[in-house]
């Protein structure tokens, strides 16, 4: 599911100020204790560099972005910008499963998806 018509950047994060471009790969919820977020994987372009997250040379291509405020269903963004989690796979892969435990990402960055205009 490419996305032509939004992007992916960040006013709170600098590595995230670059506009990126992103492609839906699939829905995922990820499940806690307390908790379930719903969201999307996504494939990033340009990657980000994997070497501050303890990848070494390994960047990261997929992300998943969930909605930061109650309430936004991410499925079916009615106002933009929809401010995001930037959440990275700690085992930088794409889950197979379509639920993921929380112990299994990261939450690195807040940011936005903004459409294009």
């Amino acid at each position: 599911m490419k996305n032509p018509e939004c992007f992916l950047s960040s006013l709170d994060s600098y590595q995230f100020k670059q506009k990126r471009e992103f492609e839906i790969i699939k829905q995922i919820s990820i499940h806690s204790e307390s908790n379930q977020k719903e969201g999307w994987v996504v494939k990033i372009t340009p990657n980000l560099i994997g070497q501050s997250y303890g990848l070494g040379g390994e960047d990261i291509d997929y992300l998943i972005l969930t909605p930061r405020h109650l309430g936004v269903n991410i499925y079916d963004i009615k106002k933009f910008p929809c401010f995001v989690y930037i959440i990275r796979i700690i085992n930088n892969k794409i889950p197979t499963e379509n639920i993921i435990d929380s112990n299994s990402v990261e939450v690195i960055a807040w940011g936005e998806i903004y459409k294009r205009v």
